[in-house]
């Protein structure tokens, strides 16, 4: 990447930059000028208008045959069925794109579909799923390899899930070890967390972004991070009235969620609006990630709860810090002591209050019939059978947040009360722990009832011949701890879910409608064969962005300065990667070479 001269060595976003009523206004149908760089990477392009899709025909099976490594999927504007299926899968190098707005309806109910790039970027861009999920648990499940990259870009959830359904928007598992990109996205009315992305943390890998997103009324968390160099930047988390509640669960919402120990975390740019009464806390620094350090920075609170601010909790503060924090509101507006860079009061500068809920969210709920295979843990109690028929044996032990029942009187697979017992006890913090052994016979295994969530499993011995029943249907190890504590139910937790004031939103307007939020634009001379110049002008302002710009070594072009001066920028590109952010709109455009160019302008 050329080195830049630029007047203004920072890059820090001021406050005031967006109005709430056009963050919704353009979050459903949002579109976007290029696919983005997975589809510059995919080497074939199918527009499935070409291949016959049409307005409100079923999208699923079109995606299933085009949607593959290597290809880049176009999905014409317009409005089609949505039964379930489709966007899963391993893949690299690949894309699905909407031109224009895409709405997709949700025909199924509940969905579980596994986004996963094995390599390259594996990016979903500029669609809108409507009609509320559920009952049974759903959600988009992104991974990435090391090396690979999910990106999940104006890809809409604003309905939610219907009353006492399990819902996360994205949910990313501790098996992640690449990137994922959550960015430009409306994520509503879940119960079970907006985006629920700390599992990496558990692991120490995986790198989750959440940029420019809208978090509107999630039960448990709008974000919640946890894994090393994760960020959540320039979103916008508003709790301003009630979420569905999943029936094992209680109403708890807190904002953004740090939940593990990563390092360099960062939350910055965001805005957040806690002005119902019976929401948690706007910023959770939970003990679970005692250890981790991150920083809080150009980030304005509106508390208007009796939970803290802030809130942190055993000593995981003491590795965070605060620069350029404001909290304002009626409510609590504590924060942890070792935070200097924060305002607090009326004088401070604070969010916008306006209401934001002009989304017409009355589309039909679709079709509560799922026909999803996987079961849905931890709703009403979860009915758990390890078998290992014909094996040498398995003992093992796991371990959940609420009572488990060993089922000694069924008939198959009961658990035994003779030696070797299986047996659960409870924990002095609250959880169970379960252990059992069973001796690989014909029809050997046990069988348990657990409330809540379970947090660990292990078993040694014939593990490979080891089968696990929940609910009556197969699963694995990691489909059982998928559904981790919600940190809800105990002691520790009941402070957050009692969060009350007599005050609510006021419904004034502190006169920021006009301020823009920040957009990019990128030059990528990695597979060009010639150098590149370019300039463009914008009528905002514009910086370079370090964080998505490369300087490869021994490059003459990469070396020359790039010029970045208020409104405009002259550079000049060979094998590196120049990024820019800027606002306002880009009005002038000018390249001559082999570089190919993502502009995300919404």
């Amino acid at each position: 990447m050329a080195n830049s001269h630029d007047d203004d060595d920072t890059n820090r976003l001021g406050f005031g930059r967006r109005s709430y009523l056009g963050i919704v206004g353009t979050a459903v149908g949002m579109v976007g000028l290029t696919g983005g760089a997975a589809a510059q990477s995919a080497e074939d392009v199918v527009d499935l208008g070409e291949k016959g899709l049409s307005e409100g025909d079923v999208i699923d099976d079109y995606l299933e045959e085009y949607f593959e490594s290597g290809v880049e999927v176009r999905v014409p504007a317009g409005e089609y069925e949505y039964h379930g299926s489709g966007f899963g899968g391993s893949r690299s190098d690949a894309a699905v794109v909407g031109q224009g707005e895409v709405v997709l309806t949700n025909e199924v109910g509940a969905y579980q579909e596994d986004i996963e790039a094995t390599d390259g970027v594996v990016a979903v861009r500029n669609i809108t799923l409507r009609g509320k999920s559920g009952p049974e648990k759903t959600r988009f499940r992104l991974e990435a390899e090391e090396g690979g990259r999910v990106v999940v870009d104006n890809l809409n959830l604003p309905d939610g899930n219907v009353e006492e359904g399990d819902a996360r928007g994205f949910y990313v598992p501790r098996g992640h070890a690449g990137v994922v990109e959550i960015r430009n996205c409306y994520i509503a009315n879940n119960s079970n967390n907006g985006i629920y992305a700390s599992s990496p943390g558990k692991e120490g890998k995986g790198q989750v972004i959440v940029e420019n997103c809208f978090l509107h009324n999630n039960n448990i968390t709008g974000i919640r991070l946890g894994s090393s160099k994760s960020a959540a930047r320039n979103c916008l988390i508003l709790n301003d009235g009630k979420p569905p509640v999943r029936p094992s669960s209680s109403l708890n919402m807190r904002g953004i969620r740090i939940r593990e120990p990563g390092e360099d975390m960062v939350i910055e740019d965001c805005e957040i609006i806690h002005s119902y009464e019976d929401a948690g806390g706007p910023i959770e620094l939970h003990d679970g990630a005692e250890g981790g350090t991150g920083t809080i920075r150009n980030v304005k609170i509106r508390n208007e709860t009796d939970t803290e601010a802030i809130n942190g909790k055993g000593d995981t503060a003491d590795g965070w810090s605060a620069e350029n924090v404001s909290i304002t509101g009626d409510g609590n507006v504590e924060y942890p002591s070792n935070f200097d860079d924060v305002c607090v009061g009326d004088e401070c500068a604070s969010p916008d209050d306006e209401d934001p809920r002009n989304v017409d969210t009355d589309e039909s709920d679709g079709d509560d019939d799922s026909s999803d295979d996987e079961p849905s843990l931890g709703t009403d109690g979860t009915e758990l059978t390890i078998a290992a028929d014909n094996s040498d044996g398995v003992d093992y032990e796991f371990t959940t947040t609420g009572e488990i029942e060993p089922l000694y009187e069924r008939d198959e697979y009961n658990a035994n009360l003779v030696e070797p017992v299986d047996e659960a006890v409870e924990n002095d913090d609250g959880t169970w722990t379960a252990t059992g052994s069973n001796g690989g016979g014909s029809t050997s295994g046990d069988s348990y009832r657990y409330e809540g969530a379970m947090t660990e499993f292990s078993a040694d011995g014939d593990v490979d011949e080891m089968v696990l029943i929940a609910d009556g249907q197969e699963v694995t190890e990691e489909d059982l701890l998928e559904v981790e504590p919600d940190d809800d139910s105990g002691d520790e937790e009941a402070e957050d879910d009692s969060d009350a004031t007599a005050e609510t939103d006021d419904g004034t307007d502190d006169g920021t409608d006009d301020d823009e939020s920040w957009k990019t634009v990128v030059f990528d001379g990695t597979e060009a064969d010639t150098v590149t110049a370019y300039s463009f002008r914008v009528t905002g302002e514009v910086v370079r962005d370090d964080a998505i710009s490369t300087d490869p070594d021994g490059n003459m072009w990469d070396e020359l300065d790039d010029t970045v001066d208020d409104d405009s920028v002259t550079g000049a590109l060979g094998k590196g990667i120049d990024g820019y952010r800027y606002t306002g709109n880009l009005v002038d455009i000018d390249f001559d070479g082999a570089a190919a160019v993502t502009i995300d302008d919404y």
